[in-house]
């Protein structure tokens, strides 16, 4: 099974404030249990993580998926 991982950094910080790791099959739910700082980030740059919930059918490639910055945060949001 397949994972998402979202990173939230602070500024250019190598090291990442926090991480949420969620199932890909789960992302539906994922968004209303996720951390808020992380889920209002993601609303606020027009992020639909649900949408990602179609990969499970199909074998997504390992790596970065989308990096979004927005003045002092960084987003990263991967696929494990």
């Amino acid at each position: 099974m397949q994972n998402i991982k979202i990173h939230r950094f602070e500024a250019d910080r190598a090291r990442p404030e926090k991480t949420a790791i969620f199932a890909i099959t789960r992302m539906e739910t994922a968004f209303t249990v996720m951390p808020s700082d992380i889920r209002e980030l993601l609303v606020k740059n027009g992020i639909d993580l649900t949408a990602i919930s179609g990969f499970s059918a199909k074998a997504v490639p390992k790596g970065i998926l989308i990096e979004v910055r927005t003045g002092r945060d960084r987003l990263v949001i991967e696929v494990e």
